[in-house]
């Protein structure tokens, strides 16, 4: 059954604006509160099964439906806050294009709006920059850059602070130069230092020689350049 008072349509249930289905006369109901003498009501019956379902309004966008979460599994969609688990913000991610994709910034360094950005302000906060300190925090600056690990207490990269930066360093150590003679070797020695000659060690004369270098500014290992984000 469909009730419209003055061509608005009332549902059924005990509010003001609702009407009950008598519970002994079937052909009587009940409205939630009083009408004006004159005001026109239309009691609609179309469904064979005795009950018409009530419709969904246009005004309120899917807010009326009756059991939200079912509705997502018949159409197979994700609610927002499952979204959100499967990409949380702060999560950085990197993508083979040049430009953030929805949802996403460039993982840039830029000082973007507390506000604007609200979600990823409370999981990052100033970790990578406090920005100009009142309305606006930093992104972290991935650009050029390798990620690590966070040691978290391990010891293998120990004092180092969650989100912070590390220049490259190449290990410390040593090579070994073989030759006949322990002592001054004005035709070998390269510079005052460690050398190895039948298994022992000892320290050499100077000899104003250096090793020819190799390579570039940095030390790496092969890789392809792509786009860092962060989610907000």
């Amino acid at each position: 059954l469909a009730v419209y008072i003055e061509g608005v349509r009332l549902l059924e249930g005990s509010g003001v604006d609702q009407w009950q289905p008598d519970a002994i006369v079937e052909t009587r109901l009940t409205l939630g509160k009083s009408y004006p003498a004159g005001t026109e009501l239309y009691a609609v019956q179309n469904e064979p099964s005795g009950s018409a379902p009530a419709p969904l309004e246009r005004s309120k966008n899917l807010a009326d439906l009756q059991d939200v979460p079912t509705a997502r599994a018949n159409l197979g969609v994700y609610s927002k806050a499952e979204a959100d688990q499967k990409a949380p913000a702060g999560m950085v991610a990197h993508f083979a294009r040049q430009t953030a994709p929805s949802g996403w910034l460039k993982a840039n360094g830029a000082a973007v709006s507390r506000a604007a950005y609200a979600t990823l302000f409370s999981a990052i906060g100033t970790t990578f920059g406090n920005g100009d300190g009142f309305n606006t925090f930093n992104l972290p600056d991935l650009r050029g850059e390798f990620l690590r690990g966070w040691d978290d207490g391990r010891g293998v990269d120990g004092g180092r602070g969650f989100g912070s930066w590390q220049a490259d360093e190449l290990r410390s150590h040593n090579h070994s130069l073989y030759g006949n003679d322990r002592g001054t070797n004005s035709g070998q020695k390269l510079a005052p230092g460690l050398y190895r000659d039948d298994a022992e060690d000892y320290v050499g004369a100077a000899d104003e020689r250096t090793i020819r270098h190799t390579g570039g500014n940095e030390t790496r290992p092969r890789n392809r350049a792509l786009l860092a984000c962060i989610k907000y």
